[in-house]
């Protein structure tokens, strides 16, 4: 309720304006069969405690799939900058890994497909890098890159950008 309410919204604004880490635990059992109310905490605390399991088998697959992602790109979400291109779309970069993190949220009740063009010097790359995208489609005009990706009624989109050596 918190994030569809709107009250949620609060923690991006905090993420973009201060450099202090979060910490905060959640009960999934409220969250949807996409996982939702995890990313969404997951990108906007860096600090998570996990608690809860839902009683519908789909949604605690998703939750169980949610988290082996969660560990794999954790230093992201511990340790790298945060950037908002908008309320619903996180960057969380490792400047010298030279790669990022996307995450994508959809609070209506209707699917979206979405276009999103930022400059890489946005998200903490130098402009004049090459990328590669995993989980979206995209292209790449200089140094403006443009994905593009679909997003199930409250849904999210989890998207990988690496630059190339």
């Amino acid at each position: 309720w918190d994030l569809l309410s709107g009250r949620s919204i609060a923690l991006y604004y905090y993420n973009l304006a201060y450099g202090y880490p979060l910490y905060l635990h959640i009960d999934l059992r409220k969250d949807n069969e996409h996982a939702l109310e995890f990313w969404w905490y997951a990108s906007t605390c860096r600090h998570l405690g996990v608690g809860g399991k839902h009683s519908n088998r789909k949604v605690w697959e998703a939750h169980k799939q949610a988290m082996q992602q969660y560990r794999r790109l954790k230093p992201f979400y511990t340790q790298g900058t945060f950037y908002g291109l908008d309320e619903t779309i996180h960057v969380h970069t490792l400047k010298a890994q030279g790669k990022a993190v996307v995450n994508a949220f959809n609070l209506s009740d209707k699917p979206e497909t979405r276009e999103v063009t930022f400059q890489l010097l946005e998200i903490g790359f130098n402009p004049e890098a090459k990328v590669e995208v995993k989980g979206a489609s995209y292209s790449q005009t200089a140094s403006a890159v443009t994905i593009s990706f679909s997003l199930p009624t409250k849904g999210t989109a989890l998207i990988e950008v690496n630059t190339k050596p």
